[in-house]
């Protein structure tokens, strides 16, 4: 996953405490920062994957270590895989998936 929902990088140069900033996040964008980075990387991500991309390539080039997590992270936003989000889009199945 991105680094940004598993760490605290704002904190060494803060004395807030992650909960503070985590309760200041969701008072200013209206969601927490692990679901406002998923809606972050999505346009990216379907930019890729309608570019041909392949799926481990465009989890990796996102920061997660296995393609699993990235497709996780596209099913729960979109409520469906990347390979039949591209199906249900550009109509045709992506080669080799």
């Amino acid at each position: 996953m991105p680094p940004f929902p598993g760490s605290n990088p704002g904190a060494p140069a803060s004395t807030c405490q992650r909960k503070t900033i985590e309760r200041l996040f969701i008072s200013e964008t209206g969601m927490p920062p692990a679901q406002w980075l998923r809606f972050a990387c999505l346009p990216h991500a379907i930019s890729q994957l309608t570019s041909r991309k392949k799926i481990g390539t465009v989890a990796f080039d996102l920061g997660y270590d296995f393609p699993s997590s990235s497709s996780s992270m596209f099913r729960k936003t979109l409520g469906s895989s990347p390979s039949s989000f591209l199906q249900r889009t550009i109509g045709r199945p992506r080669p080799g998936t």
